[in-house]
């Protein structure tokens, strides 16, 4: 029985590469209309946690940017809907539990108290509880209200529900509209060595294209005293900023132009079959983006393709926490990736059972993954041997 394996989601990522740039350059809080979305946000004081509640807004204006057609576009401060306001306290408590993990003294009360709600699981049930608006309507009839006030009466005392900051739609002129900027040189180098490159010329990808964008950034930024992260997304972009960087070293966040190049070069490194050398170029882009589900997921490829499964498992289960940062198709897209990822080295290891549970996880999530149903299939054929 022949088995395809998993790598051919690399092409997957490479489309995708397009959109996550693109939208990075716009989406930061505005949408292409003539009304932008805008974070109103002035904390009092420097607190640890203004990243957190920022995250919060950011999550907010993604999502308003994403389902536009559910808000009355009027100039003014925006109403939370119900399934906005679950989805951004649901991403400011990964957010918070990010940033805890990188600074141990990081304690908030309110975030501590949102961190029990979310692993209940109660977070719906906390949002129209606490935070409910007159616009919402009905409770959808899917919510667990009474066993989540028996559950708050005795995990949530004295609990004050927080919220800081807003989201508004404010006037933003056609003529402004079309002011935005262009691709820069480097993201443009980018998308035609990628096309190069599904021509079927690794070398020339590489050689014309990708190490030309990262070396322009390397000179760039060769004498900088900062710490550089390049983000995917207004999550990450918030979480990078507020990591702890060195001694008196600052942080400077930018697009994921440098990084994206360390990646292609790794998919043409990994054509030209000169696999340990695409993985120090994947650790390169890490580097710069370490909570990159995508990169992650294609470091852990690289050990796969080494016979290294038992660090290609962590390494993809890593890819699937960073997954978790994300949201709609992008996340789905990540988890997926990962998920099917560790399958296939459950596998190669003979651990069926648990490689048909990854499988069966991905097909919960998107019932079209064909990649999931043929592995599936193949572990059959295996078990009837």
């Amino acid at each position: 029985m022949v088995r395809a394996k998993c790598r051919k989601v690399v092409w997957a990522g490479c489309a995708a590469l397009v959109l996550v740039i693109q939208n990075f350059v716009w989406a930061a809080g505005s949408s292409p209309t003539a009304l932008s979305v805008s974070i109103n946000w002035s904390p009092a004081k420097p607190d640890k946690e203004n990243a957190v509640w920022l995250g919060y807004l950011a999550a907010r204006a993604a999502f308003i940017n994403k389902h536009m057609d559910l808000y009355a576009q009027r100039i003014g401060v925006i109403t939370p809907t119900f399934a906005e306001e679950v989805e951004a306290r649901t991403t400011a408590t990964k957010i918070y539990q990010e940033l805890r993990e990188k600074d141990k003294a990081l304690d908030v009360a309110y975030f501590n108290d949102l961190e029990r709600v979310a692993s209940s699981p109660f977070m719906s049930e906390y949002v129209w509880t606490y935070l409910r608006q007159p616009t919402w309507g009905a409770a959808p009839g899917d919510l667990k209200l009474v066993d989540f006030d028996v559950w708050r009466k005795a995990n949530l005392a004295n609990h004050q529900a927080m919220t800081q900051g807003s989201i508004s739609f404010s006037a933003k002129a056609n003529a402004e509209a079309a002011k935005s900027p262009g691709p820069s040189k480097e993201y443009s180098l980018l998308v035609e060595g990628r096309q190069v490159l599904q021509q079927g010329n690794p070398q020339r990808a590489n050689t014309d294209y990708f190490d030309l964008v990262i070396n322009r950034f390397e000179v760039m930024y060769k004498d900088s005293k900062s710490r550089i992260y390049s983000a995917q997304n207004q999550v990450q972009v918030i979480i990078y900023a507020a990591l702890p960087a060195g001694d008196k070293q600052s942080v400077e966040v930018i697009d994921t132009v440098w990084a994206d190049a360390y990646l292609l070069k790794a998919y043409a490194l990994t054509e030209l079959k000169r696999v340990p050398e695409a993985q120090k170029a994947l650790e390169s882009a890490i580097a710069l983006s370490p909570m990159n589900s995508q990169y992650l997921s294609e470091l852990a490829y690289t050990y796969q393709a080494q016979k290294d499964c038992d660090k290609s498992i962590a390494t993809y289960v890593q890819a699937a926490s960073m997954a978790e940062l994300a949201s709609g198709d992008a996340k789905s897209i990540d988890l997926t990736r990962a998920w099917r990822g560790q399958g296939y080295c459950l596998v190669e290891q003979g651990k069926l059972a648990e490689a048909e549970a990854m499988y069966r996880q991905c097909l919960a999530l998107d019932p079209k993954d064909n990649r999931a149903k043929r592995e599936l299939q193949y572990i059959e054929g295996l078990k009837r041997h």
